[in-house]
């Protein structure tokens, strides 16, 4: 125990044996119509004593060690988010001393992510300016919006520019592991542990040539379809500012349907790349999981019963295709650390999958067997 919390434990400790007199002078008063030894009667009623302390300071300890925890975690918190409202205003600071036109960043933010590929590759583009046109509008939109965490400095020797996505600027949900920083998923627990290097799918999507340049926002824990949490505070759905994105990859929705980003990287267990997409009117895909690794992320439990997977968020579709291309069916191979052994080696086919020509069967059910929806939910499904 440190000085300063000294007084106070000893406060509780004398406390603690005040409380337990009363127990021990009852025991000596029913002394006379106990047949033992007095003695013995003596050695019990002390030992009740010195127990009932014991057992009092031991819990005025722990409340203590609660109270210190609380303490530290708030400053952790509160340190946490001074820290973000610096970096911003410090990157805001960066982009007012770079210059571009907004007729140049027009015509970049124009392009989709498979058009932006395209231009990087030929040349038409550099992929100093399409990163900064996106900075740009990353930046405004979480003015309005609050949802990026974190605005990144990309070096882009870092990134294979030779690979298919050409220095493609992606946005990153937060619980996709970096190095050097924390990945909070909204809890002050998780603040004060930076990485020790990047998550696997990061490095994939460097080594595939995307540019990751924002971490955007999720809703504490990231178990729900909200989007607000004690860091980072409250996303805004940029089709309404009164309503939720939906989570939990709320920031990524909310900054992808305001402009701010051609591609972006979002998880999903139970709607939390669907369910934001929906509410803000861009395209998703959830990835059958075990499909694309998972190692090195950040999650918040086991989640053994239904298999997480992160998949692409984009305002269209075919830019989530083409995010996936590149990651099941690479011009190139993957070196052998950027590969996870336990994801099946299965390619993509989608020009197979596109070719065919019957209608696509939609399967769905109310009910497992065990457990049923609730009737609203049911009736929206059968009506759909």
């Amino acid at each position: 125990i440190d000085q300063h919390q000294q007084p106070r434990y000893l406060a509780v400790s004398a406390a603690a044996v005040l409380t337990s007199l009363p127990f021990a002078r009852r025991i000596h008063q029913n002394l006379p119509s106990l047949s033992i030894n007095s003695k013995v009667a003596t050695a019990v009623a002390i030992a009740a004593t010195a127990g009932g302390g014991l057992l009092i300071a031991l819990l005025g300890r722990r409340l203590l060690n609660d109270c210190r925890r609380r303490r530290r975690l708030r400053a952790a918190l509160n340190a946490k988010r001074a820290e973000r409202r610096r970096a911003k205003a410090e990157f805001g600071a960066y982009l007012a001393s770079q210059t571009m036109s907004d007729a140049e960043e027009a015509e970049i933010a124009a392009l989709t992510a498979r058009q932006l590929v395209a231009a990087l590759r030929d040349g038409r583009l550099g992929q100093d300016r399409v990163l900064l046109a996106y900075q740009r509008r990353a930046y405004r939109a979480d003015q309005s919006l609050n949802c990026v965490a974190e605005f990144l400095h990309p070096d882009l020797s870092e990134v294979n520019l030779a690979g298919p996505l050409k220095g493609l600027p992606v946005s990153v949900k937060e619980n996709f592991v970096m190095a050097g920083r924390d990945a909070c998923v909204g809890c002050s627990v998780f603040v004060g542990q930076p990485a020790e290097a990047d998550c696997l799918p990061v490095r994939q999507i460097k080594a595939l040539g995307g540019v990751p340049f924002v971490r955007t926002v999720v809703p504490q824990t990231m178990l729900s379809v909200l989007s607000s949490n004690p860091i980072d505070g409250t996303v805004l759905n940029p089709a309404n500012r009164s309503r939720c994105p939906g989570g939990s990859s709320s920031g990524e929705g909310a900054l992808i349907a305001a402009g701010g980003s051609p591609l972006g990287l979002g998880t999903d267990i139970g709607g939390s790349v669907r369910t934001p997409a929906a509410w803000c009117g861009v395209a998703s895909l959830k990835v059958t999981g075990g499909r694309l690794s998972r190692l090195g992320m950040r999650g918040t439990g086991p989640q053994r019963l239904v298999e997480p997977a992160w998949g692409p968020m984009a305002p269209d579709v075919d830019s989530l295709a083409l995010l996936l291309e590149c990651l099941l069916e690479p011009p190139m191979p993957l070196p052998a650390e950027l590969t996870d052994p336990t994801v099946p080696p299965m390619a993509l086919e989608l020009e197979a999958a596109m070719a065919v020509e019957a209608k696509m069967t939609i399967g769905y059910m109310v009910s497992n067997g065990q457990l049923r929806a609730a009737p609203c939910m049911e009736r929206a499904v059968l009506l759909a």
